[in-house]
């Protein structure tokens, strides 16, 4: 007889503990859903701004590299990876000034 009620009391804590487990996993299932909806939404926002900020400063770009190679040389680095960005899709983002400068005098020789 205490075979049989200790059996069940096994059976008893083993239903608890999976239930406990099924439970455990569907929270982390949920947490793992909203993460990764919210990840797709700040992706969504953040193409949705780098595509304003193109368009934004493409006009600008473009009339950087208008003006000649001169001009661009005397930008800025910043200026200048944006024109490189922006008008020849050259985009690297630890650039330095001597690569920028290199990589503008190909693009505007090239063109």
């Amino acid at each position: 007889m205490d075979s049989i009620k200790t059996y069940n009391d096994l059976a008893a804590s083993l239903s608890e503990y999976n239930n406990e487990v099924k439970a455990q996993k569907a929270s982390v299932q949920a947490e793992k859903k909203k993460a990764n909806a919210e990840k797709a939404a700040n992706k969504v926002r953040r193409d949705q701004q780098a595509k304003e900020q193109r368009q934004l400063l493409l006009p600008i770009c473009k009339e950087h590299a208008a003006q000649g190679l001169a001009h661009c040389l005397s930008l800025s680095l910043v200026t200048m990876k944006e024109v490189l960005k922006y008008v020849f899709n050259i985009s690297e983002t630890n650039m330095r000034k001597t690569q920028a400068i290199e990589l503008i005098t190909n693009a505007l020789s090239s063109t």
